[in-house]
């Protein structure tokens, strides 16, 4: 749920700075993309657990689905 809802959030205050809207957007909605799936192949390549490493990926994906519209809302509540 960081990455996916807090860490965009914290970029919504660069709005203060005549940061053109389309820019913020962009930065926001990209900043809260899920984990991509090349992390459960990094797993792999390195030892880790694998198994938790595609979980993440599907708990992030899954729940993506939730927070970008979420973060397009919120964006749009403050333009």
């Amino acid at each position: 749920m960081l990455k996916l809802l807090i860490i965009p959030l914290l970029l919504t205050p660069f709005a203060a700075f005549s940061v053109p809207f389309s820019f913020l957007m962009i930065a926001v909605l990209t900043a809260g993309m899920p984990s991509a799936p090349t992390m459960s192949l990094y797993a792999q390549k390195f030892g880790a657990d694998t198994q938790f490493a595609s979980l993440g990926v599907m708990v992030s994906s899954l729940l993506g689905v939730l927070t970008i519209p979420l973060l397009y809302v919120v964006l749009q509540l403050i333009h």
